[in-house]
Formats: structure tokens, C-alpha cells, sequence
């Protein structure tokens, strides 16, 4: 009798387990999933005064079943939230308030940077299993006044959940009284070389109190159940100033190495600056979980030849009365800085870009950017189509590539 009735209890449990498998992985594909960001209470009703029907822990899966029209105050009086109709997948049903709660977006609010990935599966192995990503919104509004608005409190994660109904979040766009975060770009790939893959994501960020801004590379990967970053970087080499590509790092990455490229200026003979061309090359450590520095940056000089022949070589940006002499496709040239001169056509003032080069005669002076290419450089041709076209947008997402196994990842 007792061995029957523990079958019976294994039988159940099975059955339970089977129907929350399914019932996760349901409820992303048709857009009604709700996800815990910390351990929270279910409500009977959507008030804090409402007996509590159950406790969740961070990461519970549920479906969404309806909202308040209004929002309402947080316990700390500082921002404004709905309350959450929802179900759990073990059957309770009842209210979340929704300052700790991710809310999954229609597809048609997911931003072009993600919506690829939008209730797709990935496997992440023996770690987190098959997992099904979805993008999910955290939304509210400050009580604390701005300009005699309540400011819109807004963060979007993208949210992994695996076939237990467990959810892994990441912030993907964010927005509040001081700033705002945006994501650029993302990838889903193997880059530590385990055949496992990792979440690469750019994004830039802008401060409202000084208007600068940031561009910065993170990878997340997942060591066994825990999802944590394994890799960030600066990719701006400053917050503010032109539009030039120079301002930025190229990220190369591939399985198990990740490669930054770069041009800075360093002090040079006569207490000048002059650009140099820079590396830095980290390797997967698995022991470590965690990418390291191959050797100190490696720097080199800016190259670069004439795009044409006869281009002229210049005492003074713009200045034909200063001419030096005209090199061709033979001359290598050394790119010392770069210099912005305005001018003036039909009465509007225009920006031209020029070069201060040394050839390998010894003759320095300037010359156009549209008329010199960048060599020896990896992503030479990214900086050579916007100097040939610099009235062009600067697409910062281009200054990332990942290598796969078998090719180009080119979302």
C-alpha cells in the first residue's frame, strides 16, 4: 500500500513538472509572460493590505492575466506602479505589484536591436538548458517632480527562461531621472570557445545632468546556473567631441579571444601629440571564467597611401598657396593627427577633415582625409568609408564583429 501510494505521489509530480515545462516555454511563445526580478509576494488583491496568497522567489515564470489602469504608490513613496493580474505555473492566481516584476512587450515595442532574438530558443547545455528568450519592461513613474512632470521610470531586460519556468534578466534600455541607456547592438554567440553560447551586447548611455556620453561592450555567459558578466569594456575614448570614427574601439571577436583596435595620441619628440595605432588581445581562461590580457597594448603607427595619384601634399589644411609637393599610391605615409578646418560655401559654414601626415621622403604636411586610405588596420575599410563620405552618420554597431565557428555573425 505505501509503495503503492509513493508511486502515485512520483506519478504526480512527474505530471506537475511535465505540465510547468510546457506551460513556461507557452506562455513566452504567446507573448503572456511575467517574470520575477527579486523574491515578491502574490496578492490576493491588487493592495498591500490584501492577504498574501503565496511567496516566489527571483526568477519565477508566471502569466500575465490583466493590470490596473492606474498606477500606485510604492511602499518607499517614490514611484508609481500598476498592480499585475497573474497566474503562477503551480496554478495560484493573484496580484504582483510591479516595481520588481518584468511585463513581456509586444512584438511590435521590441527594438530593432533585439527583436531577432524575440521568443527564440537557444541552448545553453548542461548550465541553464534550452532556453527561451523575451524582452520584458519594468515601467513606472517618479513621484519626485522635474520640471513639473513626473518623469517616465523605464527598464528593459532581456529575460531567458529555461524549461523549469526559471528566468535569468539582463537590462537592455533604461531610463530615469538622471539618464537614459540604450542598447546599439547584440549578439548570441560562442566567444569563449565551449560551445556554449554568450550574450555580447553595445550599449551607449547618456547622463542628463552633463549630456556626455558612453559606448561600452559586456558579454554575460552562464557558469552553471548563474548568469554573470564575464567581459566589459570602454568603447568610446571619450565622452564628448567629434564625430570622428577615431573616437571609438573596434571589438573583434571569435571563439576563446577577444581583440580591441584602436588609434590614440601619445606625446611624441618635441612635446607634440601624435596618433598611434593600438592592440589589446585577451584570451578565455576556463579555469578563471574570465577573459585575460595577453601582454600590454601593443602600439604601432597610423599607415596609410594615397587613395589616388598626385594628391597634394599641403604646408597649411586648405591652403593650395602652401603646397609641398604630390605624392602618389607609392609614397607610405604615417598619420600623425587628424585637424578640422571650416569654411565657408554659399554662405554656410562647412566642416573639412584633414590629415597631418609624414611620407617616407621625410616631407610632412597635410592632406585631405578623402584622399588618403588607411592601411594594416582591421577595420580600415570602416574608417575609410565614412573619411571618403564624412557628412555619413557614424553606425557605432559596425564597430563590432564576431567571428563563429563556421563564419561571420552579421545580424
Amino acid at each position: 500500500m505505501i509503495k503503492r501510494f509513493s508511486t502515485y505521489l512520483l506519478t504526480m509530480l512527474f505530471c506537475i513538472l511535465a505540465f510547468a515545462k510546457v506551460e513556461a516555454q507557452n506562455w513566452v511563445m504567446e507573448g503572456k509572460a511575467v517574470a520575477a526580478l527579486g523574491n515578491l509576494g502574490l496578492y490576493k488583491d491588487s493592495t498591500f493590505s490584501s492577504n498574501t496568497v503565496s511567496f516566489h522567489k527571483e526568477g519565477a515564470l508566471f502569466k500575465l492575466l490583466g493590470e490596473t489602469k492606474k498606477l500606485h504608490e510604492d511602499d518607499s513613496q517614490k514611484q508609481l506602479y500598476k498592480w499585475y493580474k497573474v497566474e503562477s505555473l503551480d496554478g495560484k492566481t493573484g496580484w504582483l505589484f510591479g516595481d520588481m516584476v518584468v511585463v513581456m512587450l509586444p512584438d511590435d515595442k521590441v527594438s530593432d536591436a533585439v527583436e531577432s532574438f524575440n521568443k527564440k530558443k537557444f541552448d545553453f547545455k548542461g548550465n541553464f538548458g534550452e532556453s527561451a528568450i523575451w524582452v520584458g519592461a519594468v515601467t513606472g513613474r517618479d513621484i519626485v517632480s522635474l520640471n513639473g512632470e513626473s518623469p517616465v521610470y523605464r527598464e528593459e531586460f532581456l529575460m531567458i527562461t529555461n524549461e523549469s519556468g526559471q528566468s535569468k534578466a539582463i537590462v537592455l534600455n533604461s531610463n530615469n531621472l538622471f539618464g537614459s541607456t540604450h542598447l546599439r547592438k547584440m549578439e548570441i554567440e560562442d566567444v569563449t570557445g565551449d560551445d556554449i553560447p554568450e550574450i555580447l551586447l553595445q550599449r551607449i548611455s547618456y547622463s542628463k545632468k552633463d549630456y556626455y556620453s558612453n559606448l561600452n561592450a559586456e558579454i554575460h555567459a552562464f557558469d552553471k546556473t548563474n548568469l554573470v558578466k564575464i567581459f566589459e569594456e570602454a568603447m568610446n575614448l571619450s565622452s564628448q567631441g567629434s564625430d570622428s570614427p577615431l573616437k571609438y574601439k573596434y571589438l573583434d571577436a571569435k571563439p576563446g579571444k577577444i581583440r580591441f583596435e584602436y588609434m590614440m595620441p601619445v606625446d611624441c619628440n618635441g612635446g607634440t601629440k601624435c596618433l598611434k595605432h593600438f592592440t589589446d588581445t585577451y584570451f578565455w581562461n576556463p579555469d578563471k571564467f574570465m577573459f585575460e590580457a595577453l601582454r600590454a597594448p601593443y602600439r604601432t603607427p597610423v599607415k596609410a597611401v594615397a587613395k589616388n595619384k598626385d594628391i597634394a601634399l599641403l604646408r597649411k589644411p586648405g591652403d593650395d598657396n602652401s603646397f609641398v609637393t604630390y605624392l602618389d599610391r607609392d609614397n607610405m605615409l604615417r598619420v600623425l593627427r587628424e585637424e578640422t578646418k571650416t569654411i565657408m560655401v554659399d554662405g554656410k559654414a562647412k566642416q573639412q577633415i584633414w590629415f597631418y601626415v609624414k611620407g617616407a621622403v621625410g616631407k610632412s604636411g597635410y592632406v585631405s582625409a578623402k584622399e588618403i586610405e588607411f592601411i594594416n588596420i582591421s577595420h580600415a575599410a570602416l574608417l575609410n568609408s565614412y573619411y571618403h563620405s564624412p557628412t555619413s552618420v557614424i553606425d557605432e554597431r559596425k564597430f563590432i564583429k564576431v567571428e563563429t565557428s563556421d563564419g561571420f555573425s552579421n545580424r
